[in-house]
């Protein structure tokens, strides 16, 4: 014996499988049902959002989608959105869950689960705030969930992290601006340092006449030691008012300014560490050794001055340049020889020994050190 489905569950079983272009089918047989006196119709809407929700039970949740999607363009009401944001969110797309849940609540504000679900989004977003806000609605309207007092307390932790880390930044950029302002500052002071340095420096170099000693100082400061000795003389000469040292007299000499002599010491003295300059001379001079006195003009001592500084060997008067040493492996007192050549000149035009020349020349500039 076969068995027959009855009229009820043949609908049942039509209703299963609708779709929404069949909607010209659904209506033929509806009104056939009509006619034979029948309560019970086929609704594709329903029929999709059934199937839909067991597509969810199943975790089918793409076909789940699907049917809800069908369902909405037929008749989108506050459940379907829910059951469709069900569906996203079991597909990992929790904004468009998100924008469904939006869609349901703006139909049925009233409805404590669409928020809390929304809320379960939001969590998944990392969006704490949002995620707080929907669980208190969901709360408040009368949903119980333990969810809002565990994400509380780790919004919290988090919020106090964040907090800590806030705390800790600003502490490392307090830290740096401290630095940057140290470094500054002690930029400004070795700029003010070198600017006073360059400042004492220029005092140093002192002139009554208006010379500058500055390329001295350079060629001392770089080295340059023959260079310096030649610019030594001709400062000497500027300083004198004369252009060779064959135009100068004794009492060229004796009124050479004190003060740019001094200079000029000092800048030898400076750069060759207190080897080198008119006072080491003088020094030498009166020094046990050679036992000069400042002023006086005798030959044979100055001969012990001069093998002492290394300007004889052997007993003979070297030659100049090359017989010179420009360099810090000379002996002390070696340099400057300031116009050893105009020494020369000098003595041609005042019918004396080159030698005895310098003893006065020396003695005369060394009373006004």
């Amino acid at each position: 014996m076969t068995n027959q489905l009855t009229r009820e569950e043949l609908i049942t079983e039509i209703s299963k499988n609708l779709l929404p272009e069949d909607a010209n089918f659904v209506k033929s047989l509806n009104q056939l049902l009509q006619n034979l006196g029948e309560t019970h119709f086929l609704n594709i809407a329903t029929s999709c959002y059934q199937r839909g929700l067991e597509h969810l039970q199943a975790k089918n949740y793409d076909f789940a989608r699907l049917d809800f999607d069908r369902t909405i363009k037929l008749n989108p009401q506050a459940d379907v959105y829910y059951q469709r944001a069900k569906a996203f969110y079991g597909l990992e797309n929790y904004q468009n869950a998100i924008a469904d849940l939006d869609k349901a609540t703006t139909l049925q504000p009233q409805r404590a689960e669409f928020y809390d679900l929304r809320g379960d989004a939001y969590v998944k977003l990392r969006n704490y705030e949002m995620a707080l806000a929907n669980y208190n609605q969901a709360v408040t309207l009368g949903y119980s969930s333990q969810k809002l007092t565990d994400l509380q307390q780790k919004w919290n932790n988090k919020l106090r992290q964040e907090e800590e880390k806030r705390q800790a930044e600003e502490k490392r950029k307090a830290e740096e601006e401290k630095r940057k302002r140290e470094a500054e500052a002690k930029r400004k002071a070795e700029e003010e340092a070198r600017r006073k340095a360059e400042e004492e420096e220029l005092n140093q170099l002192k002139s009554e006449k208006g010379i500058d000693y500055r390329p001295l100082r350079d060629y001392l400061k770089n080295g340059e030691w023959q260079k310096a000795d030649e610019e030594t003389s001709a400062r000497m000469l500027e300083a004198m008012g004369e252009s060779d040292w064959g135009s100068v007299y004794s009492s060229d000499l004796q009124n050479f300014p004190r003060t740019d002599l001094r200079t000029m010491d000092k800048l030898w003295l400076k750069y060759s560490d207190g080897k080198f300059g008119f006072s080491v001379q003088r020094d030498i001079w009166t020094s046990p050794q050679v036992g000069g006195k400042v002023g006086e003009l005798d030959y044979d001592k100055y001969c012990k001055l001069a093998d002492i500084v290394g300007w004889r060997k052997a007993g003979d008067w070297l030659s100049y340049p090359s017989g010179f040493t420009f360099n810090t492996n000379a002996l002390p007192g070696h340099l400057p020889l300031w116009g050893f050549v105009g020494v020369v000149d000098w003595a041609r035009r005042v019918g004396a020994c080159s030698s005895f020349v310098w003893v006065s020349r020396d003695q005369i500039l060394f009373s006004r050190l």
